[in-house]
């Protein structure tokens, strides 16, 4: 932690003291964390920062690593006596492990995913739009590679994250990022335009409210420019993104087709909720005070437990809503992961209108899909629907 002074301390159950450096001076060496909710609540631990301003004196010893050599852009794998071993990352997405040494130039050990350098990937278009409270915001596009102007604007898939906002091209989506989620180079080399809307948090509102106006607008903003096609609309939410699509789904016809994977739609029947984990590794603890927190003071920002304001839960559940959703959905839920009852109850409430939905349940995954096999059965049903929905994508190898 940044004390008095500017200076770093440490700080535990029942002492502080400070290592009388500048922050300057320390740098976290852990592996970068993919995702939104990842790069903001998660910390570096001691043991991945490292002192590397050799000038610094702390008048304590400093137990975590020090930098013997000076850093390359990347990410590091060892700092040993002949100097970091890091992997660096090119506008393509090749990685190359680098050693740095004090005296000699940086030395590539070896490269992976050398394929990725003869791929064409996608590039961010910035789309800047009002948000639905007239603020300036810019949401992010990205186009099937090979598209021309003259060319008709390609239908478009909306990748929402309620509560993401961000001024730069999401990182996530970069060339060689593992994202299994939500990917919007996979999209544009199938044909479809990929939208990353800017969501933040409306002040006033509850968390369902104008969703679908969060989505939409700049998809508008985009139809405006004549760069995709505002009658060809789809939405795919993983996670709170999948609340975002299924809330969206019950407050506009607009959208076509509809993809959740792990949504949350009840919010009353998920507070406290415990995972599978908590059953299968018990010494690891329960899980009640993460879950009733991510209700009342996370994402979900209902303020209070359901006892105190029952009504508040039901009105933000999308669930409450599933007459309204004309959309064809697709559910997606891991066995292992929290929550799979949430799918369920989404499932079962479309299936008993006789409405248009498939649920698919992956045995052995959790909160993310890493199996080789799901992943391809993954996108492959996304890629299906789609194309059903929105009519075939030109593929980006076409004329």
């Amino acid at each position: 932690n940044a004390g008095p002074g500017g200076q770093v301390w440490r700080v535990a159950a029942q002492s502080a003291r400070s290592w009388a450096i500048a922050p300057s001076a320390v740098q976290s060496i852990a592996a970068p964390v993919e995702g939104f909710r990842g790069a903001l609540n998660t910390l570096p631990r001691l043991k991945d920062l490292a002192l590397v301003d050799p000038a610094a004196s702390p008048a304590h010893p400093w137990p975590g690593p020090r930098l013997s050599a000076p850093r390359a852009r990347g990410r590091i794998l060892a700092v040993t006596p002949k100097g970091v071993v890091e992997i660096t990352k090119d506008a393509q997405g090749v990685e190359t492990v680098v050693l740095t040494a004090k005296t000699a130039a940086p030395r590539a050990l070896v490269r992976v995913n050398d394929g990725l350098a003869k791929v064409t990937f996608a590039a961010p278009l910035a789309i800047p739009h009002k948000g639905v409270d007239g603020q300036d915001l810019t949401s992010w596009l990205y186009l099937p590679p090979g598209t021309r102007p003259g060319d008709r604007p390609p239908p478009v898939v909306v990748l929402p994250y309620p509560g993401a906002a961000s001024p730069t091209p999401p990182r996530v989506q970069e060339p060689g990022v593992l994202q299994l989620s939500v990917n919007a180079q996979l999209l544009a080399a199938r044909g479809y335009a990929a939208l990353v809307p800017a969501m933040p948090y409306l002040a006033g509102r509850e968390p369902i409210e104008a969703l679908a106006e969060q989505i939409l607008a700049p998809v508008d903003a985009a139809a405006a420019q004549g760069r995709v096609d505002p009658a060809r609309v789809a939405i795919w939410g993983h996670s709170y993104g999948a609340y975002g699509v299924i809330g969206a789904a019950s407050q506009s016809t607009r959208f076509k087709a509809v993809i959740a994977t792990a949504p949350t739609v009840d919010l009353i029947n998920s507070y406290g909720r415990l995972g599978p984990m908590v059953y299968a590794v018990p010494e690891s603890g329960l899980t009640i005070y993460a879950s009733s927190g991510w209700q009342e003071s996370g994402q979900a920002r209902m303020g209070v437990p359901p006892w105190k304001d029952p009504q508040r839960y039901l009105r933000n559940s999308p669930v409450i809503y599933a007459d309204k959703i004309t959309a064809p959905v697709l559910i997606f839920h891991g066995d292992n992961d929290k929550g799979l009852d949430q799918s369920q109850a989404l499932f079962s409430a479309l299936y008993r209108q006789n409405k248009d939905a498939v649920f698919v349940t992956y045995r052995g995954e959790g909160h993310l899909f890493s199996s080789p096999a799901n992943v391809r059965d993954y996108h492959q049903r996304v890629f299906d629907l789609l194309d059903r929905t929105l009519g075939p994508a030109r593929s980006a190898a076409s004329p």
